[in-house]
């Protein structure tokens, strides 16, 4: 009953005031204004010529005076009551129809004019907007398929420029737009969950992007058509979550299902394909089966060359690849050109402060962190931790692995309090957002027991060794470099105690591993060959005393 009254109380109310604006110009006007959500003077100017309401636009700043209208300062621009526009949208809906969608078209194609010479390097706060108030409009006007195709191209630009959040927002509401017309059983809406969770993937919430891709895979396996490119980029990113999780089985049987689609659907010399291709290479190189992953690099490599141009954006990730390789087995001069190549790729293509340019300032860092270049590193893991720190939450992997290398790059230079506490913050970082067995972890928790062992804190350095050991033993093959480098480091700590049998086991399952994996002359091979010799030196000294 008190409902009701309302309801009729509201609209009695809307009905005296319009009976009493005198001016028919007025009215129709105000009727116009009613379906932006906000305007300037620039956006009314544009309405009334449009739509010629008769209204003098020398007239502005009376029409403003109602109490209704509402000047946000911040802005510099209007916006109508709530309860004022829904009734007048209600009027025009019901009484005039194709005035209403004229509008929005007229809406629709005023902010889109603000989109079409946009960068993807410089996006602003103005584009932001043009980009919310086109969906806004055209989701007034269009079937769901036209909407969708729309999203699609805006997405990808959005997308590279690193604007996740702005897309999350609209993505949801687009997703339930499909779900209401067309069902979830179809391309559209399982593409749209992609993206999604691709979203998901990039804020670094990876526990959610896998559930939505996972949610993706379930509807996709009930389209007639079972080899489809949506269900191909939904294996390929489930895929790419295991990897990041450490799980490599369950990532390679993706990969090589979504490749085996892509090659059927749409031919081998193609850049989706490379990409795949360039994802197996990196998922092969986690697992130093250094070989294979050069094959799919240089595969990937030479079907980019092929199709796209030497600066194109997708280049970038497959030349990081390469070099992450060479800086692997000690081929430091050949990393060094592909990384820069990358980064000026990236920084032409997506900008400087972009998080996927913060990828290769990062693992120049790392090169010549390696090199012992540690002024050098201190930059470039410095500028990609301003990025990161700028761009991304603060409970991000990607800002979980700087923190990893300025903490390392502390360590260095004495600054062991401040290494200690962000080697801390990185492990309640990948904890929380990747889980207790992630393979980076292991990292951290292996370079933090280093810095308690240089410190002589050798009780809470003994557990984290066991504990980095434990993971890479159960996450890589027996062979891999990562678990000759938790060994390696573990007998230091056994060395320093003077415990030498206990350093000496854990030295040459090192070097039996180093040695099968890298060449004669690689810094890993003799760094454990040095601590060897030493340690042998060390215990002859001590029984000729």
């Amino acid at each position: 009953m008190i409902d009701d009254f309302n309801i009729k109380a509201k609209k009695e109310l809307f009905d005296c005031f319009f009976r009493h604006l005198e001016n028919i110009n007025e009215k129709e006007t105000l009727k116009i204004l009613s379906i932006p959500n906000f305007w300037d003077f620039k956006l009314f100017e544009a309405l009334i010529n449009e739509f010629k309401t008769g209204y003098p636009l020398t007239a502005f700043k009376q029409i403003t005076q109602y109490s209704f209208i509402n000047y946000e300062h911040n802005f510099d621009r209007w916006t109508m009551h709530a309860l004022m526009r829904r009734s007048l949208i209600y009027y025009l809906k019901k009484e005039y129809q194709e005035i209403f969608a004229r509008v929005h078209k007229f809406l629709f194609d005023y902010y889109s004019k603000k989109l079409e010479t946009i960068e993807i390097k410089n996006i602003t706060s103005v584009h932001k907007i043009a980009f919310n108030e086109a969906f806004y409009h055209k989701k007034s006007f269009s079937d769901a398929e036209e909407l969708f195709e729309w999203y699609m191209q805006s997405y990808k630009l959005f997308n590279l420029a690193g604007e996740w959040e702005i897309l999350l927002s609209i993505s949801d509401e687009l997703l339930e737009i499909l779900r209401k017309n067309l069902g979830v059983h179809n391309f559209h809406f399982v593409m749209v969950l992609n993206c999604i969770a691709s979203l998901y993937f990039e804020q670094g919430k990876y526990q959610k992007a896998k559930t939505t891709y996972e949610r993706a895979l379930k509807f996709n396996e009930n389209i007639t058509e079972k080899n489809n490119l949506p269900l191909a980029q939904t294996l390929t990113s489930l895929a790419f979550i295991y990897y990041k999780q450490g799980n490599y089985k369950e990532a390679e049987y993706f990969y090589k299902r979504a490749l085996k689609i892509k090659e059927k659907i749409i031919g081998l010399d193609n850049l989706s394909v490379a990409e795949t291709l360039n994802d197996l290479a990196f998922l092969y190189h986690d697992q130093a089966k250094y070989k294979k992953a050069k094959y799919y690099y240089e595969k990937a490599l030479k079907i980019k060359e092929m199709i796209t141009d030497s600066d194109d954006l997708s280049m970038a990730e497959t030349l990081t690849g390469l070099a992450f390789l060479y800086c692997e087995n000690g081929k430091y001069e050949k990393s060094e050109d592909l990384y820069k190549r990358a980064l000026k790729i990236r920084e032409k293509n997506i900008g400087r402060e972009h998080p996927h340019s913060a990828i290769t300032f990062n693992a120049l860092g790392t090169l010549y962190f390696k090199q012992r270049k540690y002024d050098e590193a201190e930059n470039y893991y410095m500028e990609a931790l301003k990025i990161r720190e700028k761009k991304l939450s603060a409970d991000h992997p990607s800002l979980a692995e700087s923190l990893h290398n300025v903490a390392m790059i502390h360590k260095i230079q004495g600054n062991y309090e401040e290494s200690e506490d962000l080697f801390k913050r990185t492990i309640e970082i990948e904890e929380k957002n990747i889980g207790p067995e992630y393979p980076y972890l292991a990292t951290t928790l292996n370079n933090l027991a280093n810095l308690y062992t240089v410190l002589g804190r050798y009780e809470e350095a003994e557990p984290l060794f066991k504990r980095a050991l434990r993971i890479r033993e159960k996450k890589f093959p027996p062979d891999h470099p990562d678990i000759a480098t938790t060994l390696h480091d573990f007998a230091f700590f056994y060395n320093k105690q003077n415990k030498y049998n206990d350093a000496e086991i854990h030295y040459k399952r090192a070097l039996q591993i180093r040695r099968k994996k890298f060449q004669r002359g690689h810094p890993s091979v003799k760094e454990t060959l040095n601590q060897l010799d030493m340690l042998y030196k060390t215990r002859s000294n001590r029984k000729h005393r």
